[in-house]
């Protein structure tokens, strides 16, 4: 007798995550010692500034961003995992993201893209993103 399985293969072997872990963003200025970029909030639901937990930070301080360029998650864009405030975020050491489309000079709502983090566990989260929600920025443009 032959039994089949519907389960996807990453759900087996659990190294990699669902395709849209974190699918709603929220963008806002990167202002840390007046080092330029864009911060980006990724959540599992559209939460607009309330409790975020569980998300993804993704600051990008490579700069000017474009579409469709590959933006590296390393020593100058860094990345981390919070999934609740009772527990420290973990830095994702490595990664890419990728914005498909921008909406204006801070990412703005509409804007789209993807992203492929690398956990320290050696598991992979990937997905797609839209920008859903805008947090106030000092008017710089960043992006092309």
């Amino acid at each position: 007798m032959l039994f089949a399985s519907l389960t996807p293969l990453s759900h087996l072997d659990g190294s990699q995550a669902d395709a849209n872990t974190y699918p709603h963003g929220t963008t806002t200025c990167l202002a840390e010692d007046g080092i330029p970029g864009i911060r980006l909030f990724l959540t599992k639901t559209r939460r607009c500034g309330a409790n975020p937990y569980p998300y993804v930070e993704i600051n990008i301080r490579e700069l000017p961003i474009a579409v469709e360029k590959n933006i590296v998650i390393g020593p100058d864009n860094w990345a981390f995992r919070c999934l609740s405030a009772r527990e420290a975020c973990e830095q994702i050491p490595s990664g890419k993201i990728v914005f498909d489309h921008l909406d204006g000079p801070t990412a703005g709502v509409k804007t789209e893209g993807h992203y492929e983090l690398r956990l320290r566990s050696g598991a992979i989260e990937r997905g797609n993103f839209k920008v859903d929600c805008l947090a106030p920025c000092s008017g710089r443009s960043d992006i092309r």
